[in-house]
């Protein structure tokens, strides 16, 4: 079927997360930035200058922009007027290294690159070997760019712009951004999201979260990337005010909760382990807490039980997703409904199997877990067989193995390129992660497969809250829970284990990093 030359604006990104409720509630408060509140109509307003100005360097809908934002407020406003405009926006993550930040922004061929003060050093660094780009756009400041003619500043990009709606450049299936996986192995995919699959994120997810009329949001600079439409894109759509902070971490939070009177948060297990130890927390008040998400690593039952404590009319929320496929499940963790380590059952919109090789659908055995929905992904940048592995029928294949039950509620076991086959036997590294948890003083475990004198062995990295742990019985908890053949064969205790780095503190494991760091030491008997 033709595509009607008339499509209707509600596709858009832009308009329908940003522009309808500018026009519903123009007085309301978007968005609380360092302390300034943005209404409605005021942020649609300079976003829809920020679009005129764009569209007046002769950007044209989809050619890419590279992004480089560390304030949430420039990403909310940039993204969504490159969103009416039809520009993709290319979400650079702030916390790469300077190589990896250059070369994923050539690898994006981008028109143009934006970013913000803090990040003029990193980008005029690579500028000169960038040659195809037309524009350089700081995303705040005034004058002259700091006297080079070749940057613009906001300032005067948005000079004598009109704050009328610009003309929509991009609808439904067409590309709005490319987020990136993360880059720990070499160069990040880019992933490839629409109009669409934005809003899908950004508007369905609050069919399964309780929120109200005077809910009000957390957010911090995870939001640049797919996390925006997920985070504040959604609570945009929704019409629920964000406070955004740069730092969001443990002492951060405790001051903005009762202060702004926050009820939604997002955050790890182990914000929490940091939060328990800030002096003076029992005497905050977080009693405005509502709804709390926790992901991207295990929950330990101790770590639940002081939450649950501190905030007994809070509701706790596991979640899963990944970049291709955001928030694909929830579930209530604090009920006793679901195990600690499930992340819950398919969100509303979405459809969630495990399944073996053959695509046979499997209850309460591992496999690999497959996403269906208006959410996913359209592909990566630029690969298209790798398009072909992942993206099948409607389904897409994560490379995540899991445990569904008969209910539907997910358990991730880990990726299955991380799965360690010792003795004719898979090993979820996960799972030993877990039974080690489970000791007494073990704060967190990191658990790898290593080449040991031709034969697979157990490499265990432990961070312990005292110095006295014993290895042994660290070993004998995880052969009393899992078999012998789960039981590490090398047991190091570490200050730290390494992670991703976050703009709210550490971020996924890095299993690589933990064989990288340490079995060479090992080996050599350090």
């Amino acid at each position: 079927m033709a595509r009607s030359p008339h499509p209707s604006p509600h596709g858009n990104f832009g308009h329908a997360v940003l522009t309808l409720n500018a026009w519903r509630t123009p007085d309301a408060v978007a968005v609380d930035h360092r302390g300034t509140r943005h209404t409605y109509a005021a942020m649609n307003a300079r976003v829809n200058q920020i679009a005129h100005g764009l569209l007046a360097l002769g950007l044209q809908p989809g050619e890419p922009v590279a992004c480089l934002f560390t304030s949430g407020l420039d990403i909310a406003e940039f993204y969504l007027a490159m969103a009416k405009t039809g520009v993709i926006s290319a979400a650079l993550n702030p916390f790469w290294d300077a190589e990896q930040i250059e070369a994923t922004a050539a690898a994006s061929a981008p028109a143009a690159v934006v970013y913000d003060p803090a990040q003029a050093a990193t980008v005029a660094a690579f500028r000169e070997r960038l040659p195809g780009v037309r524009h350089w756009i700081v995303s705040a400041g005034d004058g002259d760019g700091d006297g080079d003619a070749s940057v613009i500043t906001r300032d005067q990009l948005v000079d004598g712009m009109s704050t009328d709606e610009p003309p929509l450049g991009a609808f439904d299936d067409d590309p709005m951004s490319i987020y990136y996986s993360s880059g720990t192995t070499g160069l990040a995919k880019g992933i490839v999201h629409s109009h669409r699959s934005n809003l899908a994120n950004a508007g369905d997810i609050w069919l399964d979260l309780p929120h109200a009329a005077d809910s009000i949001a957390a957010s911090s600079t995870m939001l640049w990337g797919a996390g925006f439409p997920a985070t504040l894109g959604s609570a945009l759509f929704a019409g629920i005010k964000t406070v955004l902070q740069e730092d969001m971490g443990p002492a951060r939070f405790l001051e903005v909760v009762p202060a702004e009177r926050i009820t939604h948060a997002i955050t790890r297990p182990s914000f929490w382990t940091q939060l328990f130890d800030q002096p003076g927390q029992e005497d905050v008040d977080l009693s405005s807490l509502r709804c709390v998400l926790l992901g991207s690593e295990p929950i330990l039952p101790s770590v639940m039980e002081r939450i649950v404590k501190r905030l007994p009319d809070c509701t706790m929320w596991s979640y899963f997703g990944t970049t291709e496929a955001p928030f694909s499940c929830f579930g209530r963790a604090d009920t006793g409904e679901q195990p600690l380590n499930a992340c819950g059952r398919a969100r509303a919109t979405v459809a969630v199997e495990v399944v073996n090789a053959s695509d046979a659908r499997l209850v309460d055995e591992t496999g690999e877990i497959r996403i269906a929905g208006p959410h996913l992904m359209s592909g990566y940048l630029g690969l298209d067989e790798a398009t072909d592995r992942v993206l099948s029928d409607g389904w897409f294949y994560t490379g995540d193995l899991g445990v569904q039950d008969a209910r539907g509620v997910l358990t991730v076991r880990g990726r299955a390129d991380e799965a360690i086959l010792r003795d004719t036997q898979w090993v979820l590294p996960a799972e030993v992660e877990e039974a080690l948890a489970s000791v007494d003083g073990v704060r967190e475990a990191g658990v790898v497969g290593v080449d040991d004198n031709d034969r697979v062995e157990i490499l265990a990295a432990v961070k312990a809250d005292r110095d006295d742990l014993d290895v042994d019985a660290l070993r004998a908890a995880v052969r009393d829970q899992l078999g012998e053949h789960a039981a590490p064969k090398h047991i190091i205790l570490v200050d730290e284990l390494p992670h991703a780095e976050e703009a709210a503190g550490p971020g996924k494991l890095l299993r690589r990093v933990i064989r990288d760091q340490w079995w060479p030491l090992q080996k050599a008997g350090v």
